[in-house]
C-alpha cells in the first residue's frame, strides 16, 4: 500500500515536538497487547504489522513502505491495545506524536488536517475493498474479483505473498492462476498478472 507522507504537512515546530524513533530490520518496535498512546509516522524504511498463529504462521495485517501512519485509530479508542506486532522489515525511522500533540496539530494545522482526513478516507476505501474480496468464498472468484478491482493488472513478488494477501493457500492460488493462464484469460510476465481480452 502506498501512503502520502503526512510528515511533510507538519511545521518544523510541530515536527520538533515529535519523538524520533530509529529502528532496525527485524526489530519489534511495538508488541501485540501493548497500549497505544499516540500516532506513529514512518519517515523512512519499511515496517509490517503482524500476528502469529499457534503454529507460528505469520499473518500480515498491514505493511508500510517509506511513509504512512498507524496508531491513529487505537490511541482514541477505549481499547487502545495493539492488535499486532509492529516489526521493522528494513532499517528506518518513525516519528511519534502522543495523543495530546496529535489533537493539537489536528486543531491548528489545516493542511495537515485535510491530508490526514484524505489518508483516513483512502484507508477506509481500501479496507472496504479488502472485506469485499475476502467475503467471496470461491478461490477462483476471489482472485478474479481482486484482479479486476486492481484495474486488471497486479504486480506481485511471489505467489506465496499474493496468496497471503488473499487469505488463500499458495497451492490453491497457484492452481487458480495456472488454470486461468491455460484458458487464455490472463498473461503472466515479469511478476505481473494482466487480464487478456
Amino acid at each position: 500500500i502506498t501512503h502520502m507522507n503526512l510528515l511533510d504537512c507538519l511545521s518544523e515546530q510541530e515536527k520538533s515536538k515529535a519523538t524520533k524513533i530509529p529502528f532496525a530490520k527485524g526489530e519489534f518496535i511495538r508488541k501485540e497487547g501493548e497500549e497505544c498512546r499516540g500516532v506513529y509516522f514512518l519517515a523512512r524504511g519499511q515496517i509490517k504489522i503482524v500476528s502469529y498463529t499457534l503454529k507460528g504462521k505469520e499473518i500480515v495485517y498491514n505493511r508500510f513502505v517509506g511513509s504512512g501512519m498507524f496508531g491513529n485509530n487505537l490511541c482514541y479508542s477505549e481499547d487502545n491495545r495493539f492488535r499486532g506486532n509492529v516489526v521493522g522489515e528494513l532499517d528506518g525511522t518513525l516519528y511519534y506524536l502522543p495523543r495530546e500533540l496529535m489533537t493539537e496539530v489536528l486543531q491548528n494545522n489545516k493542511e495537515f488536517l485535510e491530508a490526514y482526513l484524505s489518508e483516513v478516507a483512502s484507508f477506509g476505501r481500501a479496507l472496504n475493498g479488502r472485506i469485499q474480496v475476502l467475503s467471496i468464498p470461491s478461490a477462483a472468484e476471489r482472485f478474479e474479483f481482486f484482479l479486476l478491482s486492481q484495474g486488471g493488472r497486479i504486480q506481485f513478488k511471489t505467489v506465496a505473498s499474493l496468496a497471503d494477501e488473499l487469505h488463500l493457500s499458495r497451492e490453491v492460488l497457484s492452481r487458480t492462476i495456472h488454470e486461468m493462464e491455460r484458458r487464455g484469460a490472463i498473461k503472466i510476465q515479469n511478476h505481473t498478472i494482466s487480464v487478456l481480452g
